[in-house]
């Protein structure tokens, strides 16, 4: 199991940093993510042998799973995993088999828990607990227990409780082995129990931006909710709109008063009224649909999506938080995938914010860290072959005139970008007609720039192996839509002049006469960043400023394939596995 760790600070200049690995990605699951959670296992039961990785069956996150339990939770000998919290000492929350104040503190911590969206039992907290009441009886299996729960709660808080999946490639990160931030976590708890700063380090692994902070608030909101009755359905029927009445509106005002979408004084009566169509237009916008006052299918399935189900979307979220760097840095620029969104940060301040166009469900956008280094004006457009392959071959056969009139040219199909005669454009055509998709192509396509090239005026350019861009658009047109993922995997900018103009402005003190000069020469120009910008690549579909929380559509289905259902990490399978076993 490999995490990508501190991506903020291993992301630096390419001058200073090593060198991607070129090795294939393994997804996770795949035997080099197994291998990890099975030998520590292995080492905590004393066994010779790894055990299965398989977690077994489940319920819902973060719910305790049926696996064989270790046999180290039988023993009474220090297992050899936890060698750097113990050092010499047999025990680390004990004295004369009584708690000690960082004993008290570790459970406490632990009961702190579900504020950040993790369940106690997951640690096997209550088991614990009960436990501790009945010291100094097995009291070093249970120093060794609380030990393994408070481990497995830190590398939750320090990486996320889920294993990063395969799409999420911080290709210029360093690659940290799981075991060795285990290992780093023991010596850092060890350092702080000697120090009486217990708290404070577990506190300090927690992410710092105000972000996460949000969504904390917006889990306790949601969480009251649901302690004080949730809300009703809205029963099916015609679509609901201004001057529509009886009582599916009264139900209709009932559910958005109680996430104050509809403020209390408007609460009453069963007609749709002005007010009411507000409240609904705030509720779309909240949710990523098109905000038109009405309720119609969509937004009724919107609302009726019960709390619970927002509860466990928001701790899935809180959770993607915590994969991320505990601090990121103070200049970024972070895409929200589902959110269609880009923001960039410079100085620790939002310096802008804009619409953006993500990959459709069959083209993703990946997920991935990495920086901005180089900006490109009037970019040539060079489709992938698989694009061209797909797209651009098959229209030729109806439409031979394509590649002349969007400004393609054609290039041999190996070697050095040499540029073929303008006959070749009509072999390419001739070809395309009969061509079975199957082989190499035997050409290259390249758009030239102009109006009609794919990536605009601009392109932003991250190093990474999936040939993945922000850039420019012709097609303004769908910034306008509420639901934007039509590209093939790159990000379109709603506004890529003012994003070039306030990197520029940071890196090489441009001002806006110079870059509006660049965009108005014609000539390809390409500009290396002297000091390239970190670029982060996210999926949030919940986030929360101030008093607003929106959800947004899942449109990759990540939420409901989301690794938190199935629980993998070593730490914690060993709590869920006590949590099993509690005999008395």
């Amino acid at each position: 199991m490999f995490v990508f760790w501190r991506i903020a600070d291993d992301l630096q200049p390419r001058s200073r940093r090593r060198a991607p690995a070129r090795e294939p990605a393994t997804a996770i699951g795949g035997p080099r993510h197994r291998l990890l959670p099975a030998l520590l296992i292995c080492l905590l039961s004393g066994a010779t042998t790894a055990p299965s990785s398989s977690a077994g069956g489940h319920t819902q996150a973060n719910q305790p799973t049926g696996i064989a339990m270790p046999a180290v939770v039988r023993g009474s000998a220090a297992p050899k995993t936890l060698a750097l919290l113990y050092g010499s000492s047999p025990t680390r929350w004990l004295r004369r088999g009584r708690l000690t104040s960082a004993g008290h503190i570790a459970l406490a911590l632990l009961r702190r828990a579900p504020a950040h969206g993790l369940s106690s039992k997951r640690y096997a907290l209550p088991q614990l607990q009960q436990r501790a009441a009945l010291l100094p009886r097995d009291a070093q299996r249970f120093d060794h227990q609380l030990s393994a729960a408070l481990l497995a709660y830190c590398l939750d808080l320090d990486r996320g409780s889920t294993e990063l999946d395969a799409s999420w490639r911080a290709t210029g990160a360093q690659a940290v082995r799981g075991g060795e931030r285990l290992n780093a976590i023991q010596r850092g708890l060890a350092e702080a129990i000697e120090r009486g700063e217990l708290a404070r380090y577990v506190n300090s692994l927690l992410p710092k931006e105000p972000g996460y902070q949000s969504l904390q608030l917006a889990l306790r909101r949601y969480r009251t909710i649901a302690a004080t009755g949730g809300w009703q359905q809205i029963p099916p029927g015609p679509s609901l709109a201004i001057d529509s009445s009886g009582p599916r509106v009264a139900a209709l005002r009932a559910r958005l008063l109680r996430t104050s979408d509809l403020p209390i004084e408007r609460g009453g009566g069963n007609l749709f009224d002005a007010a009411l169509a507000g409240a609904v237009e705030r509720f779309q916008r909240r949710h990523g649909l098109a905000a038109d006052g009405r309720v119609g299918e969509q937004t009724l399935a919107a609302l009726n999506r019960s709390v619970a189900d927002k509860i466990v979307q928001i701790e899935l979220n809180m959770d993607r938080w915590r994969a991320l760097p505990t601090a990121l840095p103070a200049d970024l620029v972070m895409v929200n995938v589902p959110g269609y969104d880009l923001r960039l940060r410079l100085n620790g301040r939002q310096a802008l914010d804009m619409r953006v166009i993500v990959g459709k469900p069959e083209s993703p956008t990946p997920l991935m860290a990495q920086h901005l280094e180089q900006i490109v004006f009037h970019p040539y457009w060079y489709p992938p072959a698989r694009l061209t392959a797909r797209e651009i071959y098959p229209r030729l056969k109806t439409d031979p005139g394509y590649l002349a009139r969007e400004g393609f040219q054609v290039l041999q199909a190996q070697g050095p970008a040499e540029l073929l005669p303008v006959q070749a454009a009509s072999r390419v055509s001739r070809l395309a007609a009969t061509w079975d998709g199957r082989g190499a192509l035997p050409f290259r396509l390249r758009q030239k720039p102009g109006p009609r090239n794919a990536l605009g005026r601009v392109k932003f350019l991250l190093p990474n192996r999936q040939a993945i861009y922000l850039h420019d658009t012709p097609h303004k047109a769908l910034f306008e839509r509420a639901r934007r993922a039509y590209s093939h995997g790159c990000i379109r900018l709603e506004e890529p002049a003012r994003f070039a103009a306030a990197l520029l402005a940071r890196d090489q003190a441009w001002d806006k006469r110079r870059v509006a000069q660049a965009f108005a020469d014609p000539a390809r120009k390409a500009v290396e960043l002297h000091r390239p910008v970190a670029v982060f690549l996210v999926y949030f579909t919940v986030v929360s400023e101030g008093t607003e929380v929106r959800f947004f559509p899942d449109v990759y289905g990540r939420d409901k394939t989301a690794p938190a259902t199935k629980p993998r990490h070593q730490m914690a399978r060993l709590a869920q596995d006590l949590a099993l076993d509690h005999r008395g």
